[in-house]
This record gives C-alpha cells, sequence and structure tokens, in this order.
C-alpha cells in the first residue's frame, strides 16, 4: 500500500507540533529568597498537550526574575514541562497567575496560558 504525501505531512506536523516552545531570555537572582506554599492543587494543561498538577502544599522558592515575571523554583521537587523533549521548569508568576516556565537548563522563557495561582500568606 502506498501511502499519500498528505500523510507524510500531517505526520511531520504532528512530531514538530509538539515542541515546547521557548525564548531566550535572563533571569536577574533576588537578593534575598522566600519560600511560597500553594494554597490550592492547579490542574495545569501545558500548550503541548501533557498534563500536570501542582500540588496543594508544595513549597515554591521565590529565586529571581524575568521580564515576564518572578521565577519560582520548586522546594524538594523536580517539575518538568513535555513536549519532543523534557525540561526541567520553574514557574514564572506575574500579578498572582502563572504565565509560563523558566527552563534553567536552557535559560528561556516558554509561554503558557495564564492560570491563576494561590499562595498560603
Amino acid at each position: 500500500m502506498k501511502l499519500k504525501p498528505t500523510c507524510y505531512l500531517l505526520a511531520a506536523a504532528l512530531l514538530c507540533g509538539c515542541a515546547v516552545v521557548h525564548q531566550p531570555t535572563s533571569m536577574t537572582p533576588v537578593a534575598a529568597e522566600s519560600r511560597l506554599t500553594l494554597a490550592v492543587a492547579v490542574p495545569l494543561r501545558l500548550e503541548t498537550g501533557y498534563e500536570r498538577t501542582l500540588m496543594q502544599g508544595s513549597q515554591w522558592t521565590r529565586v529571581g526574575q524575568v521580564p515576564q515575571g518572578d521565577v519560582l523554583r520548586p522546594y524538594k521537587h523536580v517539575l518538568t514541562v513535555e513536549g519532543s523533549h523534557i525540561h526541567e521548569a520553574w514557574l514564572v508568576v506575574k500579578d498572582g497567575k502563572l504565565v509560563g516556565f523558566y527552563l534553567p537548563a536552557e535559560g528561556a522563557f516558554s509561554p503558557q496560558k495564564p492560570v491563576p495561582l494561590s499562595f498560603n500568606p
């Protein structure tokens, strides 16, 4: 059976569509790190189609800033985002919303549809 050229294009589009989109950025470290505790669990559907849940009670350390917002590194656990590759990810938060991820190994920002976050006082 011979496949039509459109089948090859569709397969290529599906494979390419799974990449984690990111752009280079530089993080400015904060002078004094602070720790925050997530008040409620937050389910996320990543732009790549994968899902993650930020667990209630998970702790996050504010370690820096990028132009898009504050950078929060997970405390005592690792968060990853996944596409065609798996990337370690830290949260980027602006005005109480997750706006994307800082990818420390790449020194890059990956945008995310804004999701409200609630931290304990």
